[in-house]
């Protein structure tokens, strides 16, 4: 009986006694817990599968919910703006293949890569703008202009003076926009200014489009319009010319030749139908009358006595 309280026991310590070690503040629970039996138990600050999550970086009311840190509102349902992962209730943002490309933000919300670009290029180059958090930021000098936010267009005139001018601003001949100058145009005097700093002047008359048709003899014309345009005439013609539409004689002569036809055709039809009929009624009426006719069988209607007698009124009987 003895025996075998002994061999109990013995088992019950050999399933017992390697898990009654354990060290605390254990390098294994991030020195915030103690490792027992290979696992962490960690204390109230801590939790995680080592310990390494802080309660202190949580999202005040989140609760139980380990990931409500990395969302900036409990509208978004997507963690780290979906370009990073949650981990202890903070973001880790994602790396680029492209080191120079940063994610950054508490939610991964922003990036150094994603805004305008001008012929290509982020934010017009380092020297003009540079891109934090998706918006271009503009060096001194610079703007933004027309065409988007990425810092394209300057914001003095100096491009804009000629050198060893008057130093008016496009020779006082237009005005100054990103750094080009824009040349004016005088509507009434038809005159126009050219130039890098508009100091070349050019006449030009109106855009007055003028129509005009040329006539050919086979009742054909071409259509053209010009006007004039700086210092030469622009012509706009018409490739093919507008003919009225033929009249196809053969087809006009063979019609009546064909109509005539047809119509003497119906014409001998109804005559020979009028002289059927007419032909028709008069044998019927031949045939009723012969039904009809009474005589005697034995003399012939129609015989005539070869001998005739006349009498002679002034004749006195000798």
């Amino acid at each position: 009986m003895i025996l075998i309280i002994l061999l109990f026991l013995f088992h019950i310590n050999l399933f017992v006694s390697p898990c009654q070690w354990y060290e605390e503040f254990s390098a294994h629970c991030s020195g915030a817990g103690t490792y027992s039996c290979g696992i962490c138990e960690c204390d109230d600050a801590h939790f995680g599968r080592r310990c390494e999550c802080d309660t202190n970086h949580l999202k005040a009311g989140a609760g139980d919910d380990m990931t409500a840190g990395c969302r900036p509102d409990n509208a978004t349902a997507v963690d780290c703006s979906g370009r990073g992962m949650c981990v202890c209730g903070q973001c880790e943002c994602e790396s680029r293949a492209n080191p120079e490309e940063q994610i950054t933000g508490a939610f991964c919300e922003c990036d150094n890569f994603s805004c305008d670009r001008y012929d290509g290029v982020l934010c017009s180059g380092p020297e003009q703008g540079t891109c934090e958090c998706g918006q271009c930021v503009c060096k001194p000098g610079w703007t933004h202009g027309a065409r988007g936010q990425a810092c394209d267009c300057r914001t003095g005139n100096d491009t804009c003076v000629a050198p060893g001018g008057n130093g008016e601003v496009c020779s006082g001949r237009g005005r100054c926009e990103c750094g080009k100058c824009r040349c004016s145009e005088e509507e009434a005097t038809g005159r126009r200014y050219t130039g890098q700093f508009c100091e070349k002047c050019t006449w030009t008359k109106r855009k007055t489009r003028v129509s005009v048709y040329l006539m050919m003899k086979t009742n054909c014309r071409f259509e053209f319009v010009y006007w004039y345009n700086r210092t030469s005439i622009v012509v706009e013609a018409q490739k093919e010319r507008q003919c009225p539409p033929q009249v196809f004689i053969l087809g006009i002569v063979l019609g009546v030749i064909g109509a005539i036809v047809l119509i003497g055709l119906a014409l001998l039809l109804l005559w020979k139908l009028l002289t059927t009929i007419h032909d028709r009624r008069e044998f019927a009426k031949f045939e009723k009358e012969r039904t009809l006719a009474k005589w005697d069988t034995g003399e012939n209607p129609i015989y005539k006595q070869a001998t005739s007698t006349f009498k002679n009124p002034t004749y006195a009987g000798k």
